[in-house]
């Protein structure tokens, strides 16, 4: 069931190219080779948080670079979400912060491992300041344009 709620949401991250205009036509013009490679890099991020956040192991101890990666790992997975508006980016990032949450209380099943209040911390910083530094991006892009 989650893997499946995971899916659907990697898939609707990858088919929301543009804010949706009934002006445009239907069809979807042809990927850019960007596009595909961010998608392939967005499902291998994704896919490694997922294995590592479940795979059993040992409880590691409270420390900096623990949270460093933490926020490195899903500040990596929202750029690779992205979204090309301020709302898609918005909800992209509320998607990932659920994700985080629901990441950490599995992790309460895996044996040797144990859900962490700091961890989620660590994880929506890293949404947040991936989602910030995607909004800037997406403000410049919008100013070049004019």
């Amino acid at each position: 069931m989650l893997s499946s709620a995971c899916w659907h949401f990697c898939q609707t991250i990858i088919r929301e190219r543009s804010a949706i205009n009934p002006t445009v036509p239907s069809h979807t013009p042809p990927t850019h080779w960007l596009n595909q490679i961010r998608e392939i890099l967005l499902y291998g991020c994704w896919l490694t948080i997922t294995l590592l956040s479940l795979t059993p192991g040992q409880a590691v101890s409270i420390s900096i670079w623990d949270k460093l990666q933490h926020l490195g790992a899903y500040g990596a997975l929202m750029l690779l979400a992205g979204g090309n508006t301020p709302r898609s980016l918005l909800y992209r990032g509320l998607a990932l912060i659920v994700f985080s949450g629901v990441m950490e209380l599995l992790q309460g099943l895996a044996p040797g491992r144990s859900p962490s209040l700091l961890d989620l911390v660590a994880n929506s910083l890293g949404v947040i300041c991936g989602g910030s530094a995607w909004g800037c991006w997406l403000y410049w892009r919008h100013r070049r344009r004019r």
